[in-house]
């Protein structure tokens, strides 16, 4: 039982949030970890991050991630507070993250295209049918030969250059917005969050789909 909430703040600690409670949005690698660790969660919820790229081609986990860092940047611009430092390093970390998870599966499905080339076209078959929702029997199937599958690591990595710059801009948006009348900032919050994440999600949408073409 202990060790189940030995990361829960000490006294100490919930004391001084008490008094000064922007304290709880102030540290970045909390921040940083968890939305981290929920795009990646995302990726293992649908099995694979290949899944969503056939399947909705664009990925969830920008817009998790705009609400989440716009959320957390809210009452630091409120208090004037300098973002800059602290959104980069977000960012550098969630990169580096996504960049780790996508080179072990993407190493994963090449080394079984070498090793197990059948094995590893009934996956990538099952991922791309599972993320379709389509039930019934195919006269073709999506992959029929194994270098074709390695086109599917490139498409991936593509895409997830895509999103990432998509996220960046959506943020960049939402600051610019924000910093005109930062004394309205808690009140346009919302509404900012959705037509900035709505109009960048739409442009990776449309550029998306004609990437996978």
């Amino acid at each position: 039982m202990r060790h189940w909430f030995a990361t829960h703040p000490t006294r100490a600690e919930r004391q001084a949030i008490l008094a000064a409670p922007e304290r709880i949005y102030a540290d970045w690698r909390r921040m940083a970890w968890s939305t981290a660790v929920l795009s990646v969660g995302l990726d293992i919820i649908f099995a694979s991050p290949l899944f969503l790229y056939h399947a909705f081609s664009v990925h969830l986990y920008p817009l998790t991630t705009l609400m989440l860092l716009s959320t957390w940047l809210l009452p630091q611009l409120i208090l004037g507070q300098p973002i800059r430092r602290p959104l980069l390093r977000v960012m550098l970390l969630l990169v580096g993250v996504r960049a780790l998870w996508l080179a072990l599966n993407s190493a994963l499905l090449v080394g079984q295209i070498f090793l197990f080339p059948n094995t590893a076209l009934e996956m990538l078959n099952g991922i791309v049918i599972a993320g379709a929702h389509y039930s019934r029997a195919l006269t073709d199937m999506p992959f029929t030969d194994p270098a074709e599958a390695l086109g599917s690591v490139v498409g991936a990595v593509g895409l997830e250059a895509l999103e990432l710059a998509g996220l960046v801009v959506a943020l960049a948006l939402y600051l610019a917005a924000q910093r005109r009348n930062p004394a309205a900032a808690a009140r346009r919050h919302w509404p900012l969050v959705a037509a900035a994440g709505a109009a960048v999600y739409a442009v990776m949408l449309l550029i998306s789909r004609l990437w996978l073409r």
